[in-house]
């Protein structure tokens, strides 16, 4: 009997370790970097990193942005702004798994910013797919500003 269940147990855990990782239909981001270590007067824009994770493959409209500047609560006054999402080599019905390059201008970095020296920006991002699911929205970590 002890041994009936032992290979069960066995079993089991075999058949559980070779299954597929599932991807939701719900779209899922992910911040990996910046380009810069910070912002400053000489940077004209940054290259934000994002992986993109979508079980149906259908994440081909836009992602949106804000910006959170600690020196100001825009957060609560600028809307998300919506960005086209770069083509994607994915085709609707398949599992997408990517890492997509937002590209930001001088005035993405900054919007109204007239702080002091010591400031920061950061950015919360959502995206949504073709079937209307919506991500959760992410936070990205804060970006020292230098004058």
């Amino acid at each position: 009997m002890k041994k009936l269940l032992l290979l069960s147990l066995v079993i089991g855990l075999a058949s559980l370790s070779c299954k597929k990782d599932k991807l939701s239909s719900k779209p899922a981001l992910t911040f990996l970097s910046y380009s810069t270590s910070e912002i400053n007067k000489q940077i004209p824009g940054m290259i934000m990193y994002i992986n993109v994770k979508d079980g149906d493959g259908d994440v081909e409209q836009n992602i949106y942005f804000q910006i959170i500047l600690k020196s100001k609560t825009l957060k609560d006054t600028v809307p998300f702004e919506p960005r086209q999402m770069p083509k994607l080599e994915a085709s609707k019905g398949t599992r997408l798994d990517a890492e997509i390059q937002m590209t930001l201008a001088r005035t993405d970095l900054d919007v109204a910013y007239t702080g002091g020296p010591w400031d920061s920006v950061n950015y919360r991002l959502y995206i949504n797919d073709n079937a209307g699911n919506i991500s959760d929205t992410i936070v990205t970590p804060k970006l020292p500003i230098r004058n």
